[in-house]
């Protein structure tokens, strides 16, 4: 009997992915012996990472060429200090349960793959992701917000982001900022009048993105709330 017999999506040692109509994509296959190397080459990553709570690391793999693309892991803001809040982890400071308040802490491993894959115009699309932890919901669905899917899809299209101006009808939340500033956009214009939440322009501006803010119609919610 074969040593794979019975193990689901295997096939003569190969992992295989299947479409959403339950087809094998025969096109994509790796070795099991490749996917192995790649998550002990993944846990060698994640020790890169200062994070005191808790380290994760993230490959994003090309599976027909079976080759790395792009590779991140949990960590303060790009050019910033050791941990999330320079020198002190602001999870710890501020006592937040995990799992709550994303906005606060590292960078997640899987949204800086995707941010380096779009500052580098690498595509994303079709690739694997191989993740040292389950990944949080927003890593997950990497957020529905305007900004966020605007570097996703520049992400998945392999359209560089680095040095490029981002148009935003609202101002940008704390994770739709932290996700700009490491795709390496280098300036926002702000439509006035959006966001009714605590906004991210601060971050931006503290790590060097320009902020410029125009006038625009204001979002109906506004008058609601006031």
């Amino acid at each position: 009997m074969a040593a794979n017999a019975g193990k689901p999506g295997t096939s003569a040692g190969r992992l295989e992915s299947r479409r959403p109509d339950g087809f094998r994509c025969r096109s994509f296959l790796m070795k099991e012996k490749h996917i192995r190397i790649r998550i002990e080459q993944c846990l060698i990553l994640a020790k890169a990472s200062n994070c005191p709570r808790r380290k994760f690391g993230a490959l994003l793999l090309d599976p027909e060429r079976n080759v790395t693309l792009m590779d991140g892991y949990n960590g303060g803001p790009r050019g910033g200090g050791e941990l999330c809040g320079n020198d002190i982890c602001l999870r710890d400071s501020e006592e937040i349960q995990s799992g709550t308040r994303m906005e606060i802490g590292c960078h997640h491993a899987e949204m800086n793959v995707v941010c380096n894959c779009a500052a580098a115009g690498v595509p994303t699309k079709g690739a694997w992701m191989l993740v040292t932890g389950e990944p949080c919901m927003l890593c997950a669905k990497l957020i529905h917000h305007a900004e966020m899917n605007v570097v996703c899809n520049c992400a998945a299209a392999g359209v560089p982001t680095k040095g490029a101006w981002m148009l935003v009808t609202g101002e940008p939340c704390m994770l739709c900022a932290k996700l700009i500033h490491h795709a390496g956009i280098a300036k926002v214009i702000v439509v006035g009048g959006g966001y009714a939440g605590k906004n991210g322009i601060g971050y931006l501006t503290d790590h060097g993105v320009s902020v410029e803010t125009v006038e625009g119609p204001q979002d109906e919610r506004l008058t609601a709330i006031t």
